[in-house]
C-alpha cells in the first residue's frame, strides 16, 4: 500500500498560503508591508512554529491559529484581540481554500498506481476535518481508501504510531507500505523509522548532504513509479 502525505506533497499548500498572507496583509496594513518576500519568511517561520505546538498538543487548533495572527501583525506593531485574530485568519483561511490546487504531476500519479492496481492512503499531520475538505476541493479523496490525520488520533508524525494505525486500518503489514512526504524528517525519516519505505519528496531541490544513502529521493511525482 502507498501512503501520502498531502500539503507539498498533493496540494500546493505554500502557493495557496502565500497568496492568502499577502491579500490579507496588504488589505490590513497597505503600504507598511514594504518587502513581501521578508513577510512571507516571516509568515513561514511563525506558522511552523505554532503548528508544531499545536502538534505537540501545547495549543488547540484554535489557539495556534490566534498565535499566528497575533505573531505575524506583531511585527507591524499591532496587537489584536481574540476577536480581531479570529476575524482575520477567517479572511486568511477563505483566500487560501480559494486557492487551493494540486501540484501538476499529482493526477497523472495517481491514476497511474490506480491503474497498477496500488491501494492508496493518506497519513496527514493536521486537522481531519481540513485534510479531507482538501482532499474533496482537490477532487482526490476517492483515490485513497485510507486517510489518517494526527488530529484525529492525537498523535504526530514522525511518531511511529501514526504509521502503525493507518496500516491497522488498511489491513497491511508497515513493511509492505510506501510512503511519500516533502519533509525529509518528519516524512521519509519517520516512516522509515516505522518499518516502511520512505521517499522523500524534495520538490524545492533542499541540500542533500545530509541525506542518508537509503533513504530515495525523488524531485517530482513523476519519478514516483520507478523509485517503487
Amino acid at each position: 500500500m502507498i501512503f501520502f502525505d498531502i500539503d507539498q506533497t498533493l496540494l500546493d499548500h505554500a502557493g495557496a498560503a502565500n497568496k492568502s498572507i499577502l491579500s490579507l496583509t496588504r488589505q490590513r496594513l497597505g503600504e507598511k508591508v514594504d518587502d513581501e518576500s521578508r513577510l512571507i519568511r516571516e509568515w513561514q517561520s511563525i506558522s511552523d512554529k505554532y503548528y508544531a505546538a499545536y502538534l505537540t498538543g501545547a495549543m488547540s487548533f484554535e489557539q495556534q491559529r490566534r498565535a499566528r495572527m497575533d505573531g505575524l501583525f506583531g511585527l507591524y506593531g499591532q496587537s489584536l484581540t481574540k476577536t480581531e485574530a479570529d476575524r482575520l485568519f477567517d479572511t486568511f483561511l477563505e483566500t487560501y481554500e480559494q486557492n487551493w490546487e494540486t501540484f501538476p504531476d499529482v493526477l497523472s500519479c495517481l491514476n497511474k498506481l490506480a491503474d497498477a492496481g496500488y491501494r492508496l492512503g493518506i497519513i496527514s499531520n493536521g486537522n481531519m476535518n481540513q485534510q479531507i475538505q482538501k482532499l474533496q476541493a482537490l477532487k482526490l479523496r476517492g483515490y485513497f481508501s485510507v486517510v489518517v490525520a494526527s488530529g484525529e488520533i492525537h498523535i504526530s508524525k514522525p511518531d511511529p504510531r501514526i504509521f502503525q494505525e493507518a496500516c491497522r486500518r488498511g489491513g497491511v503489514e508497515l513493511s509492505e507500505c510506501i510512503y511519500i512526504g516533502d519533509s525529509y524528517e518528519t516524512d521519509a525519516v519517520g516512516s522509515k523509522a516505522a518499518g516502511m519505505k520512505g521517499i522523500w519528496l524534495n520538490r524545492d531541490g533542499q541540500d542533500l548532504s545530509s541525506v542518508a544513502e537509503d533513504i530515495p529521493m525523488i524531485r517530482s511525482l513523476g519519478e514516483l513509479q520507478a523509485s517503487i
